[in-house]
């Protein structure tokens, strides 16, 4: 029994699918006006029956969708995304490839999925079930040649521009001894009623909440609110200096 998405309308056109394990992924793009609108919608196999968990996605003005052999192999333009299916969480990427790739790997911890790029094209989607959100970190999407080898993958990329932002992760924060002064950045969390949070990452929710690598800022200074409506939410990037303690961060006065 198949459940139509509501996050591919008629006029979306699926571009791949990587359906396993009672788990599966679906890479849909639609025109609106002079942007490319790409989703990838999530589903579970729940007694027979595919559940959609919906998608996340993003807007781009161009994307490759006619494969060109001779452009140099990259990834390109692409999103990935999280869902929680109980004890367990379903991690997904999809989007598009550059040149003669031949397989995207989607690595999250110990578990490593390939799928290969159909001749002729440049999508892809692969979807990967995982236990719980503590490698979420790790997550690494890998463009691979004919030969196996890694030609790009977004742990590169993220090598790249960690190396040209100031500060620290805060992950890399909590690895410090107690007590050290670090300048730290991180997305903002600041819910009302709760105290405001420092994130390596943001799950969706809802509510929306920290995932992976976390410090609570202990200030009396306002933050702007992080304003959740109608399921959807935006975020801050900071960057905060100040003392590192106990899985809290004192900003330096």
């Amino acid at each position: 029994m198949a459940v139509r998405s509501t996050f591919a309308p008629s006029e979306a056109k699926a571009l791949a699918i990587d359906a396993h394990d009672g788990v599966a992924a679906v890479l849909v793009v639609r025109r609106r006006d002079d942007a490319w609108i790409v989703d990838v919608v999530r589903f579970v196999d729940e007694d027979g029956a595919w559940t959609d968990l919906g998608s996340g996605g993003g807007t781009w003005g161009d994307l490759p969708v006619e494969w060109d052999p001779a452009a140099t192999p990259s990834l390109g333009p692409m999103v990935t995304g999280w869902s929680s299916l109980d004890d367990e969480g379903l991690v997904t990427a999809g989007g598009f490839v550059i040149g003669a790739v031949d397989a995207v790997e989607l690595v999250i911890g110990d578990r490593t999925r390939r799928v290969a790029i159909t001749a002729g094209s440049s999508a892809f989607v692969v979807a990967v079930a995982v236990e719980d959100d503590q490698h979420w970190e790790e997550v690494d999407v890998r463009a691979l040649d004919r030969n196996g080898a890694v030609i790009d993958s977004t742990a590169a990329w993220g090598r790249e521009r960690e190396a040209a932002q100031p500060g620290i992760t805060v992950a890399q924060a909590l690895a410090l001894p107690d007590g050290s002064s670090a300048i730290v950045r991180g997305v903002l969390l600041a819910l009302p009623g709760e105290p405001p949070m420092l994130c390596d990452d943001i799950d969706d929710g809802p509510p929306p909440r920290c995932r992976g690598a976390r410090l609570r800022i202990d200030t009396e200074a306002p933050f702007p609110p992080t304003v959740v409506e109608d399921g959807s939410f935006s975020t801050v990037m900071l960057v905060v200096s100040g003392v590192v303690r106990g899985g809290v961060l004192t900003p330096a006065d």
